[in-house]
């Protein structure tokens, strides 16, 4: 199912977040149960489904990562195949120097300044998978995206053990 479709929505990397959350509220709104009450069970039933679809979508749809690698999908590009085929040894490297680092800093200022510094890499990898989408430049998507997903993981992780710690 394209997700962009489903909002109608452009099926592209830069979307209107905004506009995304205005078209799930409106739809989540016109199938709550209560609205539905005096409905057929089959019609409640639908609503439910539609609701349940909305929400998969949203899920999606609002996440950089998750977008990037819906539209991929589309393109019937897996991107977890990918990742064992093309990553980087670059990216492999600092992956593994970041583990390290995350595993030997046990110091709650020194990970948030971690995350930061992630947070700060991520927001400029979206921008660089953006550009990538607009020029249509394929293989700098699939590229930027492994990117994000390491990223995305790294953050988790940071974040974890912050709640560990404290």
């Amino acid at each position: 199912m394209n997700y962009f479709d489903f909002f109608l929505l452009p099926t592209e990397y830069e979307i209107s977040t905004e506009l995304l959350e205005k078209k799930y509220i409106f739809i989540q709104q016109s199938s709550h149960p209560d609205k539905l009450s005096n409905k057929t069970a089959d019609k409640r039933y639908k609503a439910l489904n539609h609701s349940i679809e909305a929400n998969n979508a949203y899920a999606v749809l609002k996440d950089p990562l998750l977008r990037a690698k819906h539209l991929l999908s589309l393109r019937d590009i897996n991107i977890d195949q990918e990742i064992r085929v093309n990553t980087p040894t670059t990216l492999l490297q600092q992956t593994f120097i970041d583990r390290e680092k995350l595993e030997e800093t046990d110091s709650i200022d020194e990970l948030n300044s971690f995350l930061s510094q992630a947070k700060n890499d991520t927001q400029k990898i979206e921008m660089q998978l953006a550009k990538a989408f607009r020029g249509h430049n394929l293989e700098n998507i699939v590229l930027q995206t492994i990117k994000l997903q390491y990223k995305t993981k790294l953050i988790s992780e940071i974040k974890n053990k912050i709640k560990k710690i404290r």
